[in-house]
């Protein structure tokens, strides 16, 4: 990894953590171990199942970034459906919402990595 490659990890973190803080929120709001293992779990499961050995490190990158979008719809419908059930207990409301909106979250920041160290394989191909 570069030293720009490095350089933009950083500010794109520290964006992320600006984000947060302005807003009035703290960072540890935003981890949610339920939602990173759904959505974890869902690009692990969808390397294991298109695994071949002619695929390139760009195309697994592809697929990875494919599967955190559609695990993530998954654990947000999830989250919904399981907070909805449970409306009556206004305890299970925030935790079931956290996972909703945090697996969608975890998708994107997953989709955007992958994306974007996939564009990066294509440029140094060509």
């Amino acid at each position: 990894m570069s030293k720009q490659n490095i350089f933009g990890v950083i500010v794109w973190m520290t964006a992320v953590a600006l984000m947060t803080t302005i807003e009035g929120m703290r960072i540890p709001a935003f981890i949610n171990i339920p939602a990173l293992l759904w959505v974890g779990m869902g690009v692990a499961g969808a390397l294991l199942i298109t695994k071949s050995p002619q695929q390139s490190r760009r195309e697994k990158l592809l697929i990875s970034a494919q599967a955190a979008w559609m695990t993530g719809i998954i654990s947000f419908a999830v989250g919904l459906v399981t907070m909805l059930s449970n409306l009556d207990d206004p305890k299970m409301i925030g935790p079931n919402l956290a996972v909703a909106l945090l697996s969608i979250f975890y998708a994107a920041i997953i989709s955007l990595v992958c994306n974007t160290f996939a564009r990066r394989h294509k440029v140094k191909a060509e």
